[in-house]
């Protein structure tokens, strides 16, 4: 993932911010890190945080996908701890770029947190923000 759309998916930028940011890289080069920070949009502190992430994300996936296998041949679709795995595995993907691909995971992940938990539980609740999450970046 881009470290722009980082940055948008963690609300900490908005889609038309990174378009003026991505316009000024055009017209003065660099990286659109440094001409975020140029244009005061990003401290120096948050892009070095979002580039950390954006390692740890492509690095995170794989153990993701291999946890949530395993929970759930495990212990089924439903059980709690599966749809902990694949609330994580959704937000990563998010975060990733990949909305498409978090969307299903994040509703099932709601679901079976409603189901166990039910609709006024943290857990439920963070289900569903990860969906909205999936959702709002398969609008941009």
């Amino acid at each position: 993932m881009k470290i722009g759309e980082i940055f948008v998916t963690l609300g900490q930028l908005s889609a038309r911010d990174l378009e003026r940011a991505l316009k000024r890289q055009e017209q003065h080069g660099g990286k659109i890190g440094e001409n975020l920070v140029a244009m005061g949009l990003v401290t120096p502190m948050q892009l070095t945080s979002a580039l950390r992430l954006q390692r740890e994300v492509e690095t995170a996936l794989p153990a993701c996908e291999r946890t949530l296998a395993k929970l759930e041949s495990g212990f089924g679709p439903m059980h709690p701890n599966t749809a902990h795995a694949r609330c994580n595995l959704a937000r990563l993907l998010v975060l990733a770029g990949r909305p498409a691909e978090a969307l299903p995971h994040g509703r099932a992940a709601l679901a079976a947190r409603h189901a166990h938990h039910g609709p006024r539980h943290a857990a439920t609740a963070e289900a569903e923000k990860v969906v909205n999450q999936a959702l709002e970046a398969l609008r941009r």
